[in-house]
């Protein structure tokens, strides 16, 4: 079985995390690039193979030709008009657990009623949740270990050629360090309430203590936290897609341009088609909270912290921040500099919680000055500055809309962060031994 290590994957800046590709050697890419451009000619290959097709007015390169650790997205070469179809994405290439296709239950207007969802349905989701990315995760680790003879062996290959998942779980122990002082006591959403904040780099690890562990087979092997990140990550909580995983995500639904149909859990063919018209430059586009297939409300819990945590990113503009279950801020930029913040149905966060919000951040810059570079990954370091940035300006933009009464919204209390002297206690090192294993 091969896992990436992460000594190996050190010039990889991380913008998207499941759009991790170099497609071609004239972009100045490295050794690793080279080998994923033969395996992405190799899966284009298996596309066709399978009755797939891609539009050849689209492509998939760098976003920026010049810079070979740019991000790689699927872009518009040519005119395309609404409802075109631009891939084609068979049913034998996606590892899908076909013992749980999601089904969704919606409104008449093909809207989720989640507002309406009990504490013990979310509690139930949550459960799902886990469940399903734990069994994803486990069919993930089976394929690799299947190798040359998995059906899934040219995806497999592929991803087993992605940069070590870089999500926060999976930084360097100065770097989640570092997150976790720019995190403090600000809560992490999930599917049913909040968790400490620390989650934000624990959660691969509470869910394979918690629940993947009891799913060790009769050989005694257990399942690495790496398939887990990468379920999350790279997955769609029942399935992992080839293809659609090179669609970027972004929080602006203005820039959303593509949709699907039918499911993308179907056993049958689903196809990517515009959702309006295309001109040439245009990047395609999708959300990773918007996922209208997918039977569990992300919009309701996935803000700004969480795509961090999940996906490994710091969203463009609007960003959005869970406070409490009815608490959102949306911070949108207004160009020249200016950003605006408004809260969701007027519910605030109270003036106090958020002064001592931007206290707590100012504190992390001192800090930021003397972590830096040497003992961390520079794309490590570069995300994290960018968070801080996001933190930063959705404090001190929503702090004028919010009320002086401290009782009037504050988040769920938590244990407080350990203090910059202490030192930091690494999930890295932590569970070094289950990583080493492999």
């Amino acid at each position: 079985m091969r896992i990436p290590r992460p000594s190996s994957l050190l010039a990889c800046i991380t913008f998207v995390p499941c759009i991790l590709l170099s497609l071609s050697s004239e972009d100045g890419g490295n050794g690793v690039d080279d080998e994923i451009l033969q395996q992405i000619n190799v899966m284009m290959e298996w596309l066709i193979d399978e009755d797939g097709s891609m539009d050849p007015r689209i492509e998939i390169r760098r976003s920026n030709s010049k810079d070979p650790n740019s991000r790689i997205g699927i872009f518009v070469k040519e005119a395309i008009q609404t409802d075109e179809l631009l891939i084609e994405i068979p049913g034998e290439i996606k590892i899908q657990l076909d013992d749980i296709i999601p089904k969704k239950e919606s409104d008449d207007d093909g809207s989720n009623d989640d507002d309406s969802s009990s504490d013990e349905d979310k509690e139930k989701a949550s459960k799902d949740y886990q469940d399903h990315i734990c069994k994803l995760a486990w069919a993930l680790r089976d394929e690799y270990d299947d190798e040359e003879d998995s059906e899934f062996y040219p995806y497999i290959t592929y991803l087993q050629l992605q940069p070590f998942p870089r999500v926060p779980a999976m930084f360097s122990t100065a770097a989640q360090h570092l997150l976790l002082q720019t995190q403090r006591e600000i809560a992490v959403r999930t599917l049913d309430g909040f968790e400490e904040s620390n989650d934000i780099v624990m959660w691969p690890w509470r869910l394979y203590e918690e629940d993947c562990i009891q799913d060790d087979d009769d050989e005694g092997n257990s399942l690495n936290p790496y398939f887990i990140t990468m379920a999350v990550q790279m997955g769609l909580e029942h399935a992992f897609v080839p293809f659609y995983d090179l669609v970027a995500h972004h929080s602006d639904n203005a820039k959303i341009n593509i949709f699907t149909k039918p499911s993308i859990f179907s056993d049958e063919d689903f196809g990517i088609y515009a959702s309006r018209d295309l001109e040439p430059g245009e990047e395609l586009f999708r959300s990773y909270r918007e996922c209208h297939d997918c039977p569990t409300g992300r919009a309701d819990y996935l803000g700004t912290p969480e795509i961090l945590r999940d996906y490994g990113i710091v969203e463009p503009y609007p960003q959005t921040f869970h406070f409490d279950d009815d608490i959102v801020v949306i911070v949108d930029e207004m160009g020249e500099g200016k950003y605006a913040a408004r809260c969701l149905n007027d519910k605030c966060p109270s003036k106090p919680m958020v002064e001592a919000r931007i206290k707590d951040l100012t504190g992390v810059i001192a800090y930021m000055m003397q972590t830096s570079e040497p003992i961390m990954e520079n794309s490590e370091y570069d995300t994290i500055n960018e968070y801080h940035k996001a933190l930063v300006v959705a404090m001190t933009t929503v702090l004028p809309h919010c009320a002086d009464d401290p009782t009037a919204v504050n988040p769920p209390h938590h244990p407080p962060i350990r203090s910059l002297e202490e030192p930091a206690t690494s999930t890295n090192e932590k569970d070094s031994d289950k990583k080493d294993e492999l």
